[in-house]
């Protein structure tokens, strides 16, 4: 607490994804940081981006590294509409949550970066094991993000290609 109370007009937070820092802190912390303009961390449920919306609702540079589904996905769409730069790297989105994500409400997004993300289907399968079902899904992203006229940079991983992909796959085995 002492840092937040003596840094009020802070900008910019990263957490390592490697820490294991306690939500309680960042959330006390959050309230203090009205300016804080870029975030990351690690990210610890729909309590923290809640938090963020509320206490710092000038972020236009995101990353949360963890797993989403279509109701933390929304709460960033509707929380930070201005949101200029998105990070979830090394994260695992339903494909429905990557659906909200896309649907073209992110209208100030120039940077989306979805490297090493592992996608998984209704079922909790990654989208990867199939194929055919892959091909499909990768086609259908790739056309989403080529409407979303906004956007400068897209970093992903969509292929079979990608080591860390594969390896994270056979860990979540």
């Amino acid at each position: 607490m002492f840092v937040a109370e003596n840094t009020p007009n802070i900008s910019s937070v990263a957490v390592p994804c490697e820490a294991s820092v306690d939500v309680y802190p960042i959330f006390m912390a959050v309230m203090y940081w009205k300016n804080l303009r870029i975030f990351d961390s690690p990210f610890r449920g729909i309590q923290m981006i809640r938090q963020l919306v509320d206490y710092c609702g000038g972020i236009v540079e995101l990353g949360l590294h963890g797993e989403f589904s279509e109701r933390e996905v929304s709460c960033i769409i509707e929380g930070f509409p201005g949101l200029k730069v998105l990070d979830l790297s090394k994260s695992t989105l339903s494909v429905n949550a990557l659906g909200v994500l896309l649907d073209g409400r992110l209208r100030c997004i120039k940077d989306l970066s979805l490297l090493h993300c592992l996608f998984v289907d209704e079922d909790g399968k990654d989208v990867r094991e199939d194929y055919v079902k892959f091909k499909a899904f990768r086609l259908e992203v790739l056309d989403k993000i080529r409407g979303i006229r906004s956007l400068k940079r897209f970093l992903h991983c969509l292929g079979k290609s990608c080591q860390q992909c594969a390896d994270r796959s056979l860990e979540d085995k």
